[in-house]
């Protein structure tokens, strides 16, 4: 197997800790609480206000 140089190894595993970042913050972010947990004033029922 071809030995892969110091840069190319530093950055996969930049890369990879970006992506990482980046799947743990789109987890967390879209539903942090169940609807349960969540206070009813919290919900809008107008929906959009736009035409």
């Amino acid at each position: 197997m071809i030995e892969m140089n110091t840069r190319l190894k530093i950055f996969t595993a930049w890369t990879a800790l970006l992506v990482a970042g980046m799947a743990m913050a789109s987890y967390f972010a879209w539903s942090p609480y169940t609807d349960d947990e969540r206070d009813p004033g919290d919900r809008t029922q107008t929906g959009p206000n736009h035409k």
